[in-house]
């Protein structure tokens, strides 16, 4: 078993992760990434609930209280579009599969 550690702004080694966006917005996801320029090996990390709107099937109202509940599911697609198009425009992206079978992509994780 493999386990991806979250990354971590270099320096500070605060969390690199989609919870801060939604909670400080996509600036704060600009300068993160910014600041992850020279890693070797960058997750991104997204909780499946994370684009869940109330009117899904499966909603549970306990997720009201979580910090990307507090904007709306069109404004949490926007930002994910906007993460995920800008983390593959500055990394080379890979499936979880192709990951942890490369051993050069396990070598730059560990």
């Amino acid at each position: 078993m493999v386990e991806f550690p979250i990354s971590q702004l270099p320096g500070i080694r605060f969390p690199f992760y989609a919870t801060v966006m939604f909670v400080a917005g996509v600036q704060s996801f600009r300068l993160a990434l910014s600041c992850m320029r020279r890693s070797r090996f960058v997750t991104y990390v997204f909780h499946s609930f994370d684009l869940y709107g109330e009117n899904d099937r499966g909603f549970s109202p306990a997720l009201r209280s979580y910090p990307a509940m507090r904007r709306t599911l069109t404004e949490r697609l926007e930002m994910v579009d906007q993460a995920i198009g800008a983390l593959a425009r500055q990394f080379h992206t890979v499936t979880y599969r192709q990951a942890v079978s490369d051993p050069a992509i396990l070598n730059a994780i560990f």
